[in-house]
């Protein structure tokens, strides 16, 4: 590929990552909202972060950005356990995915710099790590004794068996 073509995918890139890290914050900041104004943090906040913090890492991985695209990485895992109810939404989730969305807005920054200063995600990684690796995995039997045959709880994905459990849990009408 041609240094232009080069230039031209990198600065490319660099839209869409903004506008992508500005998506994380704006649904960061309501899932926070929602949860301290009493409510549930949202599926569809939680889904729609999800979903652009994974477009950044694959894109980020395209144009060979390792660090944007591993702490991305990292931090879908950990949305992916925040969407599958492996995770509760609390202070401590929102710090580290605020402080992994801070890391990422740094390292493109930083690439926008004259002095490219380099910056340091291993801390960051070491939260998230330590958050995925703490954290309790819900009790199986949550959607026992829920009225469905179990035949038909076998087809389910893992989301959909967790929506299951949250809806039954809320006392919503299935």
């Amino acid at each position: 590929m041609s240094v232009k073509k080069q230039d031209n995918l990198l600065k490319d890139f660099m839209v869409e990552a903004e506008e992508l890290i500005e998506t994380a914050d704006q649904n960061l900041y309501l899932l926070d909202s929602d949860k301290n104004n009493g409510g549930e943090p949202s599926p569809d906040a939680i889904h729609s972060l999800f979903r652009a913090v994974h477009t950044l890492k694959g894109s980020a991985g395209m144009v060979g950005l390792m660090p944007v695209s591993t702490l991305s990485h990292r931090m879908e895992d950990l949305l992916d356990r925040l969407r599958l109810g492996k995770l509760n939404w609390n202070s401590a989730v929102f710090d580290v995915l605020a402080e992994a969305t801070n890391g990422l807005r740094a390292l493109l920054q930083s690439m926008n710099s004259p002095d490219q200063k380099r910056v340091d995600i291993v801390p960051t990684m070491n939260r998230i790590e330590k958050m995925l690796a703490g954290e309790a995995i819900p009790d199986e039997n949550a959607s026992s004794g829920n009225g469905v045959d179990p035949e038909i709880l076998k087809t389910f994905t893992e989301y959909e068996s967790h929506r299951l459990a949250e809806n039954i849990r809320k006392g919503l009408h299935i």
